[in-house]
């Protein structure tokens, strides 16, 4: 059985500069100073400087300005499109990297960041720096609970998974046409809601083919897609997800079922129930904040760019394979039938 990540007292904590300082990025320099961690903040906004300094963190300007002041990590918590040239830049420093969700707008984005870790010319790829993906809900102490029972279902065939919500609600007081969720681009529920897929990828397995269907309801007058249905066979299973803006109540859940009972999670209430073809019942709820499942991630990002095997830290693998079932769920709502994952890229089993 897997383990929780271990606590990083024993290993030697470098100084990790956060580029971008959203909410996103803010919560990473949050969580990082909690465990007392050095960091350094870097704003791309000029005027977020005094508002963090008040905060208490350092800042500077770049990268570059952070390297030279010993920040040997980065966190990448910019605007997806910038995700890509912003990892180069620390990677070209020999920072190792956690990169915000999702890695890139598509698939083919990522084409300059494989040959550049590729290039055995390159001093900075020999000493190959890590790249690793903020999938922080791999973290969830529910999820963690769930992908543990799992094997008490037997042979899985069918996996149901919904991540519902309503976009105005997110950012009470802030216009949400305006923001990156809203984005043709950047935007809309395949890139904002990726975690979905990539635990789905993660505990059930890979597809050849996806269907999907995409769709711009207009009822939230938003550029990108605001609801989304992807199907795929994955090993024994058919694995669904629908993922919405829509639903004036949340819903976040997932459900296996098996040769032996069905296990569902809530990933709300963080209550995970299985229910045995014998008429037993196994109900289990697990008590977990935010913060927590964040330092969680912090943590194995230390050990993992310290050497260690960390199985639920996302890999810059397991972002390609995302975005390679966004890709083909795109080309499928567009074509009308199911179709396969590219094949230009390599991405190992």
């Amino acid at each position: 059985m897997e383990t929780e990540a271990r606590c990083v007292d024993n290993v030697s904590s470098p100084t990790i500069a956060v580029l971008g300082t959203g909410s996103i990025g803010l919560r990473h320099l949050e969580t990082f100073r909690a465990l007392n961690i050095q960091t350094i903040a870097i704003p791309i906004r000029p005027e977020r400087k005094s508002e963090l300094l008040q905060l208490g963190f350092s800042v500077q300007s770049n990268l570059q300005e952070a390297h030279n002041q010993g920040a040997s990590l980065a966190v990448i918590a910019t605007n997806t499109s910038q995700h890509i040239q912003d990892s180069l830049a620390a990677l070209s420093l020999g920072m190792s990297v956690l990169i915000e969700k999702p890695l890139a707008p598509t698939l083919s984005d990522c084409q300059e960041l494989l040959r550049f870790l590729s290039d055995s010319t390159n001093t900075v790829s020999q000493q190959k720096p890590a790249v690793y993906l903020g999938y922080t809900l791999r973290f969830h102490a529910g999820l963690f609970a769930f992908k543990t029972l799992l094997p008490r279902v037997g042979t899985i065939h069918d996996v149901r998974i919904e991540c519902q919500s309503y976009l105005p609600s997110w950012r009470p007081g802030r216009d949400y046409r305006t923001t990156y969720a809203a984005s043709l681009s950047e935007g809309g529920v395949l890139r904002d809601l990726v975690h979905e897929i990539d635990y789905a990828l993660w505990l059930f397995g890979r597809p050849t083919h996806v269907w999907a269907r995409l769709r711009q309801s207009r009822t939230l007058e938003i550029q990108s897609e605001d609801s989304a249905t992807l199907v795929w066979e994955a090993k024994t299973a058919l694995v669904s997800i629908h993922l919405d803006y829509l639903a004036p109540i949340p819903r976040r859940c997932v459900r296996a079922t098996g040769s032996e009972g069905t296990l569902s999670l809530n990933l709300l209430d963080h209550s995970v129930q299985l229910l045995s073809k014998t008429a037993e019942t196994y109900t289990e709820t697990v008590t977990q904040n935010r913060d927590a499942m964040m330092q969680q991630q912090a943590k194995a990002f230390l050990e993992g760019c310290a050497g260690s095997q960390v199985p639920r830290l996302g890999t810059l693998n397991d972002g390609l394979l995302a975005l390679a079932v966004c890709d083909a769920a795109r080309e499928s709502s567009r074509s009308r039938k199911e179709e396969a994952l590219k094949q230009d890229i390599d991405i190992k089993e």
